[in-house]
């Protein structure tokens, strides 16, 4: 009986082996399985600086959660690929500053890239 029950647990363990590393589906609708180059997929990026004019180090720029990147030195931000056909939503974060647009729709372009996203910043006076 015992035998039994370890065969039954190793042919278990081996058909979950198995099944884990198949690879996932990808759909055009929805996310791409992790890995996965996305197909006709475009760049969007843009910049972050305060009303001066000076770049914004460090922010946060999110599309409604689903992907972020941060802002470099330049206050310049990329996300290299993103599927077309989708709208993004686009939003930046930092702590002590308030951004104008708070937000910005970004629809994906037919053809070509995105590269004229801004925001402008400004401290939040402490409270």
């Amino acid at each position: 009986m015992r035998i039994r029950s370890i065969a039954v647990l190793a042919m278990v363990i081996f058909a979950g082996i198995a099944v884990a590393q198949q690879p996932l589906p990808t759909s055009s609708s929805g996310p791409q399985a992790p890995n996965q180059p996305i197909k006709n997929a475009f760049k969007m990026e843009g910049d972050v600086k305060d009303a001066g004019g000076a770049p914004i180090f460090g922010a946060t720029v999110a599309t409604a959660g689903r992907f972020s990147a941060k802002t470099d030195r330049n206050g310049h931000f990329v996300f290299p690929a993103l599927e077309r056909g989708a709208g993004y939503i686009v939003k930046v974060t930092l702590a002590g500053y308030i951004f104008q647009p708070a937000y910005q729709p970004v629809s994906a372009p037919a053809q070509g890239d995105v590269k004229d996203v801004k925001f402008t910043g400004t401290q939040s006076s402490p409270k």
